[in-house]
């Protein structure tokens, strides 16, 4: 098997090659969080200390969590294209995943866009980006030519587009789930995903696989006519906050806030705080293992639920999440149940992911294990 290619829920991006995983190194991502230390260090000296203390002067904590890789595809000739979360920003680079040490080579920088997932076409001349700018929950495709430093949006509007795939056998064929999107008071609610199908020639648009019942992500087109999915049970839920909840939490945090001031004022003419330096329960509080958000979806795992003995691999998806193939003549069939991401493979297979473990399954539908590696996603083979 090629090397494979996958992300962590982390944020690490992990190679498998001659039957062991490594972590990959990202530069982009490296160099910024290694100027924001050094930035950090550089003020450390008006922050610490007890006259910064009496002062009231403190620095906050670095904050890292928005600096990570988001998605990583291969070009044609064996090389790594890998988009990379900055903060507010984003950047997409080029390296030679043989040649760890080579130097990375930047296709784009942008300060006002983040990227969420990335494609490339068969001849290696384009990019299909899921980009979300200064809208709230929005994602649009923008398309990118690898030798300019330049994207044009595809697509637009108050919907969610993520997940682009090209056609194999036709560069200019674009496949991509998408839902509707409608603001709130409790939120943002989300539509059902449909997948689509963009001829960026024409200019055509068909949505292909759309149901009231179920969600439908992650298309890859099989070159034969046909296509993968990833199908499960379509939940309406909230993402985000609620005005009438804010109205509402409106006088705790304002006595949290005079709460912080009358604190200042002690220490800095009693010499004592009002608070001790205790653990801060909101930060000490760890997400359950029975639940984990996965593709916008709350996912609860049943670690005590009785395993069947003949299930070799139990996944920590549930069932109901199916990878679907779907023929040219729209006929659909199960391959398999408990998939949280997937690739096709050249020989007609698959690999896919369960939420704890990477996996084969043959074209004759045997299934066999790659990797330990629990929520990976993003898979993707090396030429």
């Amino acid at each position: 098997m090629n090397a494979l290619f996958y992300m962590m829920r982390d944020g690490r991006l992990f190679r498998f090659a001659d039957g062991a995983s490594a972590p990959m190194s990202c530069g982009a991502v490296e160099q910024y969080m290694e100027n924001l230390k050094q930035i950090h260090r550089k003020k450390e000296w008006k922050t610490q200390g007890t006259g910064a203390g009496f002062m009231g002067v403190w620095q906050e904590e670095i904050d890292l969590s928005d600096i990570r890789p988001a998605d990583a595809v291969c070009t044609p000739d064996g090389r790594l294209v890998y988009g990379a979360v900055l903060q507010q920003g984003g950047a997409v680079q080029r390296k030679n995943p043989d040649a760890p040490d080579e130097a990375e080579g930047l296709l784009l920088r942008h300060a006002d866009c983040t990227i969420h997932d990335m494609a490339c076409d068969a001849e290696g001349k384009r990019l299909a980006l899921s980009l979300s700018g200064s809208g709230w929950g929005e994602r649009n495709i923008a398309i990118m030519p690898l030798d300019a430093n330049r994207f044009r949006f595809i697509t637009e509007g108050e919907c969610r587009d993520s997940n682009p795939a090209f056609d194999p056998d036709n560069g200019d064929i674009l496949y991509y789930d998408s839902c509707g999107l409608a603001h709130t008071e409790r939120g943002l609610v989300f539509g059902p995903r449909a997948v689509n199908r963009l001829n960026l020639t024409e200019g055509t648009l068909d949505t292909v696989l759309s149901d009231d019942k179920h969600d439908y992500f992650q298309p890859r087109p099989d070159g034969a006519g046909g296509l993968y999915c990833i199908r499960r049970p379509y939940r309406a839920g909230h993402q985000g906050g609620s005005g009438l909840r804010d109205l509402a939490l409106a006088p705790f945090k304002i006595s949290k806030a005079l709460f912080g001031w009358l604190d200042f004022f002690t220490q800095r003419y009693g010499g004592e705080p009002l608070k001790t330096s205790g653990a801060n329960p909101a930060k000490a509080k760890q997400q359950s293992e029975e639940e984990r958000f996965i593709e916008g979806n709350l996912v609860k795992v049943r670690q005590n639920k009785k395993a069947d003995p003949a299930d070799r691999h139990p996944a920590a998806i549930p069932d109901d999440w199916e990878l679907v193939h779907t023929t040219d003549n729209g006929s659909q069939t199960v391959l398999l149940r408990g998939v949280m991401a997937y690739t096709p493979a050249p020989d007609g297979g698959v690999i896919y992911s369960n939420g704890r473990a990477i996996l084969r399954r043959s074209p004759e539908g045997t299934v066999s294990l790659i990797t330990e590696a629990r929520w990976a996603e993003k898979l993707r083979l090396q030429p």
